[in-house]
């Protein structure tokens, strides 16, 4: 992993794939996951595309800065980070908290997303979404107090496991976790053995970050000028954000290709990430042949 200075806080990112390829493909994860949470999806696109993966500001391991926290500011680190990449034009992929900022990016800056894929994502919030995210904010602070307290390193993992268990019944569908149980429990262990003060600090910037989506940075009503080839995809047993916001999403995105995923939950990259990476990777080839067929046309006069 590798660490990058952009707009005042150091990003964690990772480069991977083919280095020399014309195709820059970046995903953005959702409020709880690391870089990492991309691993079983990623190896499709390794042969044809340069891949950029990074924690965003306050998630993770990438540092903890100062709220309030921003979809608006969010966009611009992207930007930043591209830009001291090297890399002008991506495909940006975003789940859940990854995906409205892809939106809110595709907005801002519509030359440098060649296209946008938004998976199991809101435009704007619901009471019940409001809740659930008031709820795990809670939790975390209750975490982030045992950590400022006791100086006790079983106390603190336990405080971690309790909050992952306390967020677990929305992160999955029933069928996933009891058919692939040892998928989520190594997630605990993970989560257990490696979560962090900053992490909780960071969870709860960026939960009032989600909560602007109610008023200040609602994107439905805006995403309707976004000109950007988009697919949505929406999980079937979804509890944090079920099909009915993707449906609005690509209501409201002219032209945008929208699929639910059968028998899945929220986190569709654990759940289904061959069917994932197929439909990212055939909906991305497709406009990028389009876009290539297009520019042959005019340079033959057609």
């Amino acid at each position: 992993m590798a660490t990058i200075n952009i707009r005042g806080f150091e990003c964690r990112y990772e480069l991977s794939g083919n280095q020399e390829a014309t195709e820059t493909l970046v995903f953005i994860n959702g409020i709880a996951g690391a870089l990492e949470s991309w691993g079983a999806v990623i190896p499709m696109f390794h042969d044809n595309f340069k891949v950029i993966t990074y924690d965003c500001r306050g998630q993770w391991f990438s540092e903890v800065t100062a709220p309030p926290y921003t979809f608006h500011d969010q966009a611009e680190d992207l930007i930043a980070l591209l830009d001291a990449l090297g890399v002008y034009e991506a495909h940006v992929v975003g789940t859940s908290l990854g995906g409205e900022i892809a939106m809110r990016f595709a907005l801002m800056y519509p030359n440098r997303a060649k296209t946008l894929s938004v998976v199991a994502s809101v435009s704007e919030l619901d009471p019940l979404v409001s809740s659930m995210v008031k709820r795990w904010k809670r939790s975390a602070g209750r975490v982030l107090e045992v950590f400022d307290k006791v100086d006790d390193e079983k106390i603190r993992r336990q405080a971690a496991i309790d909050f992952y268990e306390d967020i677990i019944p929305e992160l999955f569908c029933a069928e996933f976790m009891t058919k692939r149980s040892e998928i989520v429990m190594a997630r605990k262990q993970v989560f257990e053995s490696v979560s962090h003060r900053d992490f909780f600090e960071g969870f709860i910037y960026l939960s009032d970050m989600f909560q602007r989506l109610e008023h200040e940075e609602c994107l439905t009503g805006q995403i309707r000028y976004i000109q950007t080839p988009t697919l949505v995809i929406s999980a079937e047993n979804d509890l944090i954000k079920p099909p009915r916001f993707g449906q609005i999403i690509a209501n409201e995105i002219p032209g945008a290709y929208f699929q639910v995923f059968r028998n899945c939950g929220h986190a569709v990259m654990l759940e289904k990430p061959i069917q994932l990476a197929q439909s990212l990777y055939g909906f991305m080839q497709a406009n990028v042949l389009d876009h290539k067929e297009i520019q042959s046309r005019v340079v033959n006069g057609e």
